[in-house]
């Protein structure tokens, strides 16, 4: 005859889908021009997640994994980063963190004058710094800017995007016109003790600005 056999049926089921949701939002800092900054975030779902990150709205290149390493940093590392996590059930968005990338802005004086407004350590990119020189008394002027700068603007204003280097060169005004002025050793000695801010008098014949003399001229007229 024929058996009829009874097989056991298991209470098996599917696993009920939870939504993607991020656990712990990424953190975000600051680093300096070149270094390197890394962010980190969890999330939780059923089936587990996968990950896209975004900076400033826009999807990373790449960019798929809990964690995201920036650098070596520069103007296209600072902003604001989100983390996305995502599976069948439904997707979630972390929190904004926000990188930020400083550099260090540094100032030679060449010359007789001072410069007022250099920072006093590294600035977030997209700073502008506003350098004002001033000469020095007895005739000097700044005869301008090198480096990372050029020309004669005076403030400066400097829009920080990467390390910025600068020098301030003073010294008589360019195309300053000069004379020859000769002494005797009497008419020297009263002179220096007039009128001497550089030193410049320690011969009987010297050629100066007209301004380290305290006097004023016209052709050859002194």
């Amino acid at each position: 005859g024929v058996q009829t056999c009874a097989l056991p049926i298991s209470d098996y089921s599917a696993p009920v889908a939870v939504a993607a949701k991020i656990t712990a939002p990424p953190v975000g800092g600051t680093v300096a021009y070149g270094g390197s900054i890394t962010l980190t975030g969890e999330a939780s779902g059923t089936p587990a997640p996968t990950f896209q990150w975004k900076r400033n709205g826009s999807p990373v290149a790449g960019a798929t994994g809990k964690s995201l390493v920036l650098g070596p940093a520069d103007a296209n590392t600072a902003g604001s980063y989100t983390l996305v996590a995502s599976n069948s059930a439904g997707s979630d968005e972390s929190a904004a963190a926000v990188v930020k990338v400083t550099a260090p802005v540094t100032v030679t004086i060449d010359g007789p004058g001072t410069v007022a407004g250099i920072p006093t350590g590294p600035v977030e990119l997209g700073t502008v710094v506003t350098l004002t020189a001033t000469a020095a008394p007895g005739g000097y002027a700044l005869n301008g800017w090198s480096g990372d700068a050029s020309g004669v603007a005076n403030p400066l204003n400097v829009l920080v995007d990467a390390p910025k280097a600068i020098a301030a060169h003073f010294g008589v005004p360019t195309g300053t016109p000069t004379v020859d002025v000769f002494f005797s050793n009497k008419d020297l000695a009263a002179t220096k003790r007039v009128s001497d801010p550089k030193g410049a008098l320690d011969r009987k014949s010297t050629r100066l600005n007209s301004s380290h003399l305290g006097i004023s001229y016209a052709g050859f007229c002194l």
